[in-house]
Order: C-alpha cells, then structure tokens, then sequence
C-alpha cells in the first residue's frame, strides 16, 4: 500500500496489512521449524567435519532468522497498539501523525522475505548435493 504525502490514511486498512504481515511471519516461523527439524535429521547423518560446518551454518540461519521474525512481529503488536489509539479518536489517521514506521516496516519485510527465499533455497542445494 503507497502511503501518499500529507493525506489520511484509513487505520482499517493498516490494520488489515498489519494482519497480513503477522499471518505471513506466523507462517515463515513454521516453516522455518520444518526446515530446522530436517537439517537436525540431517546433522545426524552428517560425519565429516565440512559438512558438520555447513549444517552449523544453516543452524545459525535458522536461529537469526527466527529472531528477526520476532523482532519485525513486535513491531507490528506496537503499531498496531499505536493505530487503535488513533482508532479511539475517528477512522483516519491525522496528518500529523507519522506513518514512515509503517511504510519503513513493510520494506523491511520485502527485504526480509528475499533473505529467506534465498536461506531457503540454499538449503534445499546444499540437501540435493550431500542427500
């Protein structure tokens, strides 16, 4: 959604994008488990030290990963917090308020989607060439 300069902005439909972006971080949580449990599959069959390095690797991906998705998640319980106080007030939100925090956090979600299409996919390589 393109947050135009200096206009009101309808909270339902922030909130709404809000929702979307928690039930899209629920879902990259979950899948970011399954892939913890086949590389932890994976650990067990490993014996050579290269590969152990490659499986702590990904272990580490998958940790910050996760980390990052509770970060982004608490970021969006606050704004959410802050649009229902300007809720109280009418249906738009005023100019004055900032809305950057929000148009800044949906970049960081593209962005971070990307990073994980990428974790994903170089995970998948690295099962397909030692599995």
């Amino acid at each position: 959604m393109e947050i135009p300069q200096n206009k009101a902005i309808n909270i339902e439909a922030l909130k709404n994008e809000n929702n979307e972006w928690i039930t899209e971080i629920y879902l990259m949580a979950d899948e970011l488990e399954v892939l913890n449990m086949r590389l932890g599959e994976v650990s067990k069959l490993v014996k050579e030290k290269k590969f152990k390095a490659q499986v702590e690797h990904f272990q580490n991906q998958f940790i910050r990963q996760k980390e990052v998705l509770d970060i982004y998640k608490n970021h969006i319980h606050k704004q959410e917090k802050n649009l229902n106080l300007h809720a109280k007030n009418g249906d738009l939100i005023p100019e004055k308020m900032d809305i950057n925090a929000h148009q800044e956090l949906k970049e960081n979600l593209a962005l971070n989607r990307k990073i994980n299409v990428e974790l994903k996919q170089n995970f998948y390589q690295f099962l397909e060439q030692h599995y």
